[in-house]
């Protein structure tokens, strides 16, 4: 166990691992204080400016007037509001291995012509 923990593959597999739970962590309590942010509370006005914008992590497109897109019925409506937690993902997903592929050609390039 002690030669496993130390390797390097798998100290970057246990800090990725960290990291992306750090993440999903964010992720949820911003999502919680959007929806805190929702209810119609008596607290400060500064706090209720902060709850309000922690509305956008709460993937609600109705806030942006996408009915032309979406339409009205409610099939129309769930599914796009299923798919956008899905699309940030594979946003990120790709966003990640374009720029690994970047870097990669960039080592490659670097290789080929030293300096």
């Amino acid at each position: 166990v002690y030669r496993f923990s130390k390797a390097p593959r798998s100290q970057a597999l246990t800090g990725t691992l960290l990291l992306s739970s750090l993440g999903s962590l964010l992720a949820t309590t911003l999502q919680t204080l959007g929806v805190i942010g929702g209810f119609d509370l008596n607290i400060p006005e500064f706090m209720g400016d902060v709850l309000s914008f922690m509305k956008i992590f709460l993937f609600d497109i109705e806030m942006l007037n996408a009915i032309c897109f979406t339409g009205v019925e409610f099939q129309g409506r769930f599914f796009w509001r299923a798919v956008a937690p899905i699309a940030v993902l594979a946003s990120f997903y790709l966003t990640v291995h374009v720029s690994w592929v970047l870097s990669k050609t960039v080592s490659f390039i670097e290789a080929m012509c030293p300096a």
